[in-house]
C-alpha cells in the first residue's frame, strides 16, 4: 500500500489518496495496521466503523455519500437516473440532496442523499486483511 510505505505501525488513512481504488466512495478514513513477516512481506489490516456522518456547514457539498459506476454511458446514466426516487431530502451539512447519478471528472458517482441512509442504514464494523 503506497500510502504506509510498507512501515510498520498503525495509520489513519483517507481512501481518496491511500492507493487502493477499491476503497475510494466506500470508507471515510480507516485504519491499517502493518506488520511486517519473517518472510519480507507484510500484512495489512484495515479496520473502521462504517456509519453515515456529514460535515457541518458543508457549502461545497464534500460530506456526500456516494458509489462509482465504472464504464456507465451517458445514456445509461440517463436510464439509471429516470429510475431513482425524485424527492429531496436536507442534508444535516446546510444542503438539499437527492439520488442522483452525476459525473465527478471522468467517473459517474450515484449520490445517496444523507438522510436516507441515516434513517435506514445501520452502523458496521469493517475488517479486511491482506498481505503483499
Amino acid at each position: 500500500m503506497s500510502a504506509t510505505r510498507g512501515r510498520p505501525g498503525t495509520f489513519n488513512l483517507n481512501p481518496y489518496n491511500a492507493g487502493i481504488f477499491d476503497l475510494r466512495h466506500s470508507l471515510g478514513h480507516f485504519n491499517v495496521t502493518v506488520k511486517r513477516n519473517s518472510s519480507g512481506t507484510a500484512t495489512y489490516t484495515i479496520t473502521d466503523r462504517y456509519q453515515f456522518g456529514f460535515r457541518p456547514n458543508d457549502k461545497w457539498q464534500q460530506g456526500r455519500h456516494g458509489f462509482t459506476l465504472p464504464g456507465v454511458s451517458d445514456d445509461r446514466i440517463s436510464a439509471i437516473q429516470s429510475l431513482l426516487p425524485t424527492g429531496h431530502y436536507q442534508n444535516p451539512g446546510g444542503f438539499k440532496e437527492r439520488f442522483e447519478i452525476r459525473r465527478v471528472g471522468k467517473e459517474a458517482v450515484l449520490f445517496v442523499p444523507h438522510e436516507f441512509l441515516a434513517k435506514n442504514g445501520k452502523p458496521f464494523d469493517v475488517r479486511g486483511e491482506f498481505e503483499e
